[in-house]
């Protein structure tokens, strides 16, 4: 068995055995196949910071893995921190240790890095606790009815574009690099790839041409059988002044009429001191 940098040609390979690992990806059909190639062929030639690697026996891949080099606010100071994701085995070959050998590898990799932190999003919780790893901040999801939260004036919020890209980076990187435990933006791909969803909506905060502040949302479809009635989720929410904390919020309480709930998730344990009864 070997692990080693997977080449441009065994990609398609490495998306199939992606395809049976995560079904709720729907990469079932040549669109999406073509449009995920694509985007691994991206992460292999253009960003510097990610390293796909492949778990190999008898010159087959059997399990393979995206690395990433990010940078965390480690108590003010930029840290290098080793991350792992898309970790996919064959479906033949499940139970034969390829995902801890995997996840070994990341560890000793970044280890030899001199980077002292990893991080990775688990699929199992007990599995990746035996081999050391912790749990994060707790995440907290509000349910709330929009006229719940302040309104007040947003003359300075706008929908964000294409063209707005850099400026969301460097909002949040400000905000990153001010916040213990948060990761920088090493690049754009991200954002863009959220600017290009047709379901994905983004508002900002401007003050003049800095963005201080923004959310990113989507819409879904409540439980009701009035089609004109949905919720929002906040995949997003990010403030660097509290003048752009209050436009935004405002933004979420103008939109009563046709919203049943907004769904926040937030990492601030403070967040519920906003709401008169934090029980509704």
């Amino acid at each position: 068995m070997s692990i080693q940098l997977i080449p441009e040609k065994d990609l398609p390979d490495f998306m199939t055995i992606v395809a049976n690992a995560y079904p709720r990806m729907n990469l079932s059909t040549p669109e999406e196949r073509e449009r995920t190639l694509n985007h691994l062929l991206r992460l292999q030639n253009e960003e510097p910071t990610s390293h796909m690697y492949g778990v190999y026996r008898d010159g087959i891949l059997r399990g393979g893995m995206i690395l990433y080099d990010f940078t965390m606010t480690v108590f003010s100071i930029p840290t290098l921190v080793g991350g792992v994701g898309l970790v996919a085995v064959d479906l033949l070959h499940k139970r034969e240790k390829i995902c801890k050998d995997m996840i070994s590898f990341f560890l000793d990799y970044y280890k030899k890095k001199g980077s002292f932190l990893t991080s990775l999003y688990p699929f199992r919780p007990d599995f990746y606790k035996e081999m050391g790893f912790g749990f994060g901040t707790k995440l907290h999801q509000y349910r709330l009815h929009p006229d719940q939260l302040p309104a007040r004036t947003r003359e300075h919020i706008h929908f964000l574009s294409a063209k707005d890209t850099s400026a969301l980076v460097d909002c949040y990187n400000r905000y990153a690099m001010r916040t213990h435990g948060m990761m920088k933006l090493t690049s754009k791909r991200k954002v863009e790839r959220l600017m290009d969803d047709p379901l994905t909506r983004i508002v900002g905060y401007k003050a003049g041409d800095t963005i201080q502040g923004y959310l990113i949302f989507t819409f879904k479809e409540a439980e009701t059988e009035n089609f004109v009635i949905n919720d929002i989720r906040v995949r997003e929410f990010i403030c660097e002044t509290r003048e752009a904390f209050w436009e935004l919020l405002t933004f979420l309480h103008s939109q009563k009429d046709q919203i049943r709930y907004c769904i926040i998730n937030t990492h601030d344990e403070c967040f519920h001191h906003l709401l008169d009864d934090p029980r509704y």
